[in-house]
């Protein structure tokens, strides 16, 4: 969950007498602000490629933007963007120098007077970045344009053609991969919190089992299919093998994350009653396929994830059922509309709800925005019963 900067703008946000603008910074110094971003939808930035919770999955973000261009003097396919909101104070009737200066000349430069101008009523100066993008449609609807904006990953369905020499630890790939895509990795492998299979640091548990631990890097000797297997299913499989996802997150890097402790409380004055499963899920078992070899941990009575993954060792395996049992994750399938939509809201992100003194622990595996001066948003919570497994 992203941090703001100010108090003021935290508590504004969860307010109900509130103002929402948007903003792209564009590659050529133009900026559009203000209330010239009439309305915009995002898709769902999702943790999974499926309906239930999942390793490995690496999940593109797109929005759509109507933009006010009375005078059609925009041309904007194929540009660079970084979109942002932030909190209009509407009372702000003059801009300081202390508003100003966050701006850069050429920003000021070529903005209109209105744009300019609307630089005074940023609550607070402080906007809340939203992502890097690319301009890969526009048109336009009598006084606007209509734009879709995608992430870098957009274009990770190409086929990967290494421009490292294999053998190569799985960092090296990554990096490959990202640099290829034109995209900061923001990743580290310097996770000395995790088993592995070589390379061992004694440490114990606190019931004595002994453990190995160092970085989680691992040697990738070739590609599964090469001239059929792409990016995005690279990554997909490093990022499995540490029983993680990916995505790029709101300042345009790649990054993996898991599911960790709850960031927030869903209450009922900002969301209306969510759809819930009936009891919680909880994984209670793990299974890898890494060609003809099938590695299992765990019990099947209750949810099992499965997976495909041809770099899987056993020290790999054996260091993802330490954290995710020692994590012990159980949360609930759910749907929620979240009425004041909250844009510090990352995928990923973990949150409490309570309805009838009983506790629900809800994953954030799905989001989507949707913005018209004020801004909701609909969070879900991927995941299956037992019942539903094949």
């Amino acid at each position: 969950m992203y941090q703001v900067q100010n108090q003021a703008v935290a508590d504004m946000i969860e307010s109900f007498c509130r103002s929402f603008r948007m903003r792209l910074s564009i590659d050529t110094g133009i900026v559009i602000g203000g209330d010239r971003i009439t309305q915009a939808d995002s898709d769902v930035s999702t943790t999974a490629k499926s309906s239930d919770i999942e390793f490995g999955a690496v999940t593109s973000t797109q929005w759509t933007l109507n933009v006010y261009d009375s005078k059609h003097t925009l041309s904007l396919l194929g540009h660079k963007v970084q979109l942002s909101i932030y909190l209009a104070d509407l009372e702000a009737d003059e801009a300081t120098w202390a508003d100003v200066r966050t701006h850069t000349w050429g920003e000021l430069k070529t903005g209109t007077w209105n744009d300019v101008h609307h630089i005074s009523e940023i609550l607070c100066g402080e906007s809340i970045p939203l992502g890097e993008y690319t301009i890969i449609k526009s048109k336009r609807t009598g006084d606007g344009i209509d734009i879709t904006l995608c992430d870098a990953l957009y274009y990770a369905d190409k086929i990967y053609t290494p421009t490292i020499s294999l053998p190569a630890m799985a960092s090296a790939v990554e990096n490959d991969i990202c640099n290829q895509l034109g995209i900061e990795n923001g990743n580290t492998f310097a996770e000395t919190a995790y088993l592995a299979d070589k390379g061992p640091v004694r440490l114990k548990e606190k019931n004595g089992r002994r453990l190995k631990v160092k970085g989680f890097d691992f040697v990738i000797s070739a590609i599964p299919e090469p001239g059929k297997t792409t990016m995005r299913q690279m990554l997909g499989y490093i990022a499995s093998a540490m029983g993680q996802f990916g995505f790029i997150d709101r300042f345009g890097k790649y990054v993996r994350k898991w599911y960790g402790d709850p960031v927030k409380t869903l209450d009922h004055s900002t969301i209306d009653t969510p759809t819930l499963s009936e009891r919680s899920n909880r994984i209670s078992g793990i299974r890898c396929t890494s060609g003809q070899t099938v590695r299992f941990h765990g019990t099947e009575t209750d949810r099992v994830i499965d997976f495909e993954n041809p770099y899987m060792t056993n020290g790999l395996f054996d260091s993802l059922w330490h954290r995710l049992r020692k994590q012990n994750l159980i949360w609930y399938t759910a749907e929620v509309f979240h009425r004041l939509g909250d844009p510090r809201f990352d995928p990923g992100d973990v949150f409490d709800y309570t309805e009838d003194r009983k506790a629900h622990n809800l994953p954030l595996t799905g989001l989507s925005y949707s913005f018209d001066g004020g801004l909701s948003a609909q969070l879900k919570s991927h995941g299956v019963s037992v019942e539903e497994q094949i």
